[in-house]
């Protein structure tokens, strides 16, 4: 009686989605670590991006009535929020290839209070207590991973760090574009935009002038993960919100963090560093406490639960984070 009392709290359907989701943003990460050996920033962008295209046009086949959401004078619409995505995405990339994987994923979850800071700078949206509280213990979490003494600071950081606050501006571009388009059409535009960036870089900026040839068939499975993972890690993730509100399902997306240190761990050799963890630790409780709020239980539209929605309806798409 008692095991069944504690399993109808469980959010089953929310679980299933996000072991899903957790695993697709792993496998997104590994196969860009992989394909660092023979591609460049660029060139891994334009795969990720254009693995995504060809998969969103597979599914717009399937169901032709989706091809009635897009109308191709919105586009000027997303060009902003794609900008700040697509550099998200490629300092988010360079910390993939120069950086222990761990620390990449710990700093990344500070997204939120940068979002948080700009509402509060750029919108004027009021900073509460609790928000204040969220971001200074995210902050603290910063300085404890990258710990800023001379002898220990890691200026790659600022990478990982930079890709958050971009994606946090993302965010915050995307809350217009969510309430009146759908999933599908913020992503279709978001790969059809990001695409001719990413195709630029790697045909203007030649990154890895010593490599050449044909990829290895090993570079061409990393690449089919890479837009699999990618694409899957957005619709699980995206399921999981529809099924949960954030503050169940933000909780469980930290569970990357010890997943991708065990992948570092077994395939890349990188030490397990336990000061990241201490660091998360803080960006966690920042983040759960502070800056994710519950619905009101009688579904108002206040603004607590137009917070809520806002972080529902952006971590749909903003998840990555070029993954």
């Amino acid at each position: 009686m008692r095991t069944g009392s504690f399993a109808s709290r469980i959010n089953i359907p929310v679980v299933a989605w996000m072991t899903g989701a957790l695993f697709a943003f792993v496998g997104a990460a590994t196969a860009i670590r992989f394909l660092g050996s023979e591609l460049d920033v660029f060139e891994i962008g334009s795969v990720r991006t254009g693995g995504g295209l060809l998969i969103l046009l597979v599914v717009m086949m399937a169901r032709p009535a989706l091809a009635g959401e897009l109308h191709i004078r919105e586009v000027v619409h997303h060009i902003p929020r794609n900008l700040a995505h697509a550099l998200g995405g490629i300092l988010w990339t360079i910390a993939i290839l120069t950086m222990p994987l761990a620390t990449v994923f710990s700093l990344e979850f500070t997204a939120p209070a940068w979002a948080a800071l700009l509402a509060y700078i750029v919108l004027r949206e009021r900073l509460t207590l609790r928000k204040g509280i969220g971001i200074a213990l995210s902050m603290v979490g910063v300085l404890v991973i990258i710990r800023p003494a001379p002898e220990t600071f890691d200026g790659l950081a600022i990478l990982p760090l930079g890709a958050a606050l971009c994606f946090a501006l993302s965010a915050l571009l995307t809350r217009k574009l969510v309430l009146t388009r759908s999933v599908f059409t913020v992503l279709f535009w978001m790969m059809v935009l990001q695409l001719p960036i990413n195709l630029a870089g790697a045909v203007f900026l030649d990154l890895k002038p010593n490599v050449s040839g044909i990829p290895s068939p090993g570079a061409f499975a990393a690449m089919a993960l890479l837009a699999i993972s990618g694409m899957l890690s957005q619709y699980c993730l995206s399921k999981a919100l529809s099924h949960g509100e954030a503050i169940t399902v933000v909780p469980l997306d930290f569970l990357r963090v010890p997943l991708i240190a065990f992948v570092g761990w077994f395939l890349f050799d990188e030490a397990i560093d336990f000061a990241v963890f201490a660091g998360m630790g803080f960006i966690v409780v920042g983040v759960t406490y502070g800056l994710i709020e519950p619905r009101k239980p009688d579904g108002g539209t206040g603004s607590e639960s137009a917070a809520s929605d806002t972080l529902n309806n952006s971590r749909k798409i903003d998840r990555a984070h070029a993954d």
